[in-house]
């Protein structure tokens, strides 16, 4: 039973969680998440369940990383359910942000140091204006970004022996949805 519980790994196809009962033989519940979490660095969901109901265990719990606190009362084991599918959506969505963050970190990089510029332009009209600008701008032409994303910035700056060829392709963008041209364009320093 439930009630007789002390630490329990529960397991499924890619998902740990640890269900601790606050009194654990030799120490409490508390002290194994705060060496879980702080002596060895792990990210396992925690979810702590007590029959003390305090403020002050539920604060210290929650400060030490628990994810998720149940007091045991009348009909709490209706509520452990829902409380596992909780903290394994709030963990995979932790998981899925942290792996979007490395992967956008390692996306940047890349972008940082390629010898390409990258941009996306928004259609207006016949105009194409600036939404972003990769950020090697400033190395490979020596613009800053703010610079240009100035709605004007770009066509004042293609050379000027290119303008006619450019205003020629961007044309055929809008008639083949696709565009591929060489063109030359003015460094800041002339």
């Amino acid at each position: 039973a439930i009630t007789h519980l002390s630490a329990w790994s529960i397991e499924t196809a890619n998902y740990d969680l640890l269900l601790v009962n606050y009194h654990l033989a030799g120490m409490d519940g508390l002290e194994l998440a705060r060496v879980i979490r702080h002596e060895r660095g792990l990210e396992i969901p925690i979810v702590l369940i007590t029959s003390t109901g305090s403020e002050e265990l539920a604060i210290r719990a929650l400060q030490l990383g628990v994810d998720e606190y149940l007091i045991k009362r009348n009909g709490y084991v209706n509520e452990l359910a829902y409380t596992l599918e909780n903290v394994k959506s709030r963990s995979d969505l932790k998981r899925e942000r942290e792996s979007l963050e490395e992967t956008n970190q390692r996306l940047n990089h890349l972008i940082a140091t390629s010898p390409c510029m990258l941009f996306c332009l928004r259609v207006d009209g016949k105009n194409l204006v600036p939404m972003w600008i990769s950020e090697n701008i400033k190395i490979l032409f020596g613009y800053t970004m703010n610079e240009a994303l100035a709605s004007d910035w770009w066509d004042k700056h293609i050379h000027p022996d290119d303008h006619e060829h450019i205003k020629t392709n961007i044309a055929r963008v809008f008639i083949e949805n696709c565009l591929s041209h060489d063109y030359r364009f003015m460094h800041q320093d002339g």
